[in-house]
């Protein structure tokens, strides 16, 4: 059996995002203030979400910032298209997200214990187990976010389709 897990944001590119962008800063503080999660949020919400905060932010230091959530493993940056928005999709809980980059992480916490192992027993809760039979004999599972979006599904199928080892 095969369980594959999104491994979460990397909290150090996080807080060092969350330091040296102002702009990065005040988008990760909107989100850790928010009571609801954001699976999506579009380059244009954003800017105005900033600008109504008294905080004159271009599309293209906003494309930045979600260009670097991105490398930080927040999630993906999607450039708009054929009429669809420029946008970015959280891979997790974007106040999680927000949260883990305004609190500094203790050197003494990491070393103890490994990120992945740390983090995994709060991902499962929020993971559906997806048996498949791929062939007689053989059945693979994947673990996917319970809130998996249709965008991010056919994104995985696409990862998929990269895969197959033909003899």
């Amino acid at each position: 059996m095969v369980i594959v897990f999104a491994m979460p944001a990397d909290a150090s590119k996080l807080q060092t995002l969350y330091v040296k962008s102002a702009i990065a800063k005040a988008v990760l503080d909107h989100f850790a203030e928010r009571q609801n999660n954001a699976s999506e949020t579009t380059l244009d919400t954003m800017v105005a979400v900033l600008t109504r905060q008294g905080i004159e932010v271009s599309r293209s230091a906003m494309v930045e910032v979600f260009r670097d959530l991105d490398t930080a493993g927040a999630g993906e940056f999607i450039v708009g298209r054929k009429g669809h928005p420029s946008r970015f999709l959280w891979q997790e809980d974007s106040s999680l997200v927000g949260k883990r980059a305004r609190t500094p992480s203790s050197t003494k916490d990491r070393a103890a214990t490994p990120p992945q192992q740390a983090d995994r027993p709060a991902l499962q809760q929020n993971f559906v187990e997806h048996p498949f039979m791929l062939r007689p004999g053989v059945t693979v599972s994947f673990a996917l976010p319970a809130d998996l979006s249709q965008g991010e599904a056919s994104r995985l199928a696409d990862f998929l389709k990269t895969l197959p080892f033909d003899r």
